[in-house]
């Protein structure tokens, strides 16, 4: 079994050594902190996970004849997405009702145009699975939407990248996807604000996280003063800790995941934000280069961290090659402030 140290991160069931979450001392953790290890018998995931470690997520296969997820009808340009389930008033047993906040491209437009055109879409389903029907614009000039629930606030959060100004959108046909160019084309940017397109992205976070007493909105900016934070996520510990998960560090877009606490909660003053570092290394096959995007929470069961982030190769897809073809990582580490 792969044994894992506590602080310690596993990356497409990989090991990559990491800072500790606010200790020097380290234990042994199993079965990727989703699961326990049984006498003889190995791991035993728990619902959702499987592998000899519990490192894969245990999903169901895609049934191609029934529609699924979100933007294919009508067909529309649309990723990132974060996914909540809340109660739904509208049925008589209050069955959940899943609400996905997505980032599409307005104008009819395609991934080129994400710098200019993206906005957070809300939509709602009665399965995870969808299909989801949109519901309307929930934050317009943003992408990559993190939402999570701040007991301490009774507040629903989403952490967001701002992105264009307004007046900048552009207009695309109404298939853009052949004339499209892949985003390693895109020009390079070494620090955040570096691009006059993005004239937010240089900030202290005060434009960067959203708050609604509703998964059904209206959600307002809420002004904090986190670090610059490049693709924020972020969750709230049962103690009130806030923690917050950046790509690239301090006005930088470069490689590695940073994280960052702050007792105080989303209301904490830049002093209050604690450092603990770059949680990605580059080892094994794959290099913090080619990951991005990371997505943070919190195990309500256990308090342990999980993330998971865009781990993609630059290999072109064989249908063969399975140990090299992968385009998620997954991250772990106990939560040693608990």
């Amino acid at each position: 079994q792969s044994h894992q140290q506590k602080g310690s991160l596993s990356e497409n069931s990989k090991q990559v050594t990491a800072p500790a979450l606010g200790t020097e001392k380290s234990t042994p953790t199993l079965c990727s902190l989703n699961g326990v290890q049984s006498p003889g018998s190995g791991c035993v995931c728990r619902a959702g996970w499987t592998g000899s470690d519990c490192q894969f997520l245990k999903l169901p296969a895609v049934d191609p004849t029934q529609p699924q997820g979100y933007g294919r009808t009508p067909n529309v340009t649309s990723w990132g997405a974060s996914v909540l389930a809340g109660p739904n008033v509208s049925t008589p047993k209050g069955a959940p009702l899943y609400h996905l906040f997505v980032t599409e491209e307005s104008g009819g437009c395609g991934m080129s145009a994400w710098r200019t055109n993206s906005q957070i879409v809300h939509a709602v389903a009665s399965e995870g699975t969808g299909p989801y029907k949109r519901v309307g614009v929930a934050v317009p000039l943003a992408t990559n939407p993190a939402v999570h629930y701040d007991h301490t606030a009774s507040l629903y959060r989403m952490l967001v990248l701002p992105t264009g100004s307004p007046g900048k959108q552009r207009k695309c046909t109404p298939s853009p996807q052949p004339s499209e160019q892949p985003r390693s084309a895109e020009a390079p940017r070494d620090a955040l604000g570096s691009d006059p397109e993005h004239p937010f992205w240089d900030g202290d976070g005060s434009n960067q996280l959203y708050s609604a007493t509703s998964l059904d909105g209206n959600w307002t900016r809420t002004v904090a003063h986190f670090p610059n934070c490049n693709n924020p996520s972020g969750a709230v510990d049962s103690n009130g800790t806030a923690w917050l998960l950046c790509h690239g560090g301090t006005k930088g877009y470069g490689p590695g995941f940073f994280l960052y606490s702050a007792v105080g909660g989303w209301s904490a003053p830049t002093s209050g934000w604690v450092s603990h570092g770059n949680i990605l290394r580059a080892g094994d096959g794959v290099p913090s280069s080619l990951c991005e995007d990371p997505m943070l929470w919190i195990d309500p069961h256990t308090g342990d961290f999980h993330a998971f982030a865009h781990c993609y190769t630059t290999l072109a897809f064989n249908g063969t090659d399975a140990a090299n073809q992968h385009c998620a990582g997954h991250l772990f580490a106990s939560n040693t402030s608990q």
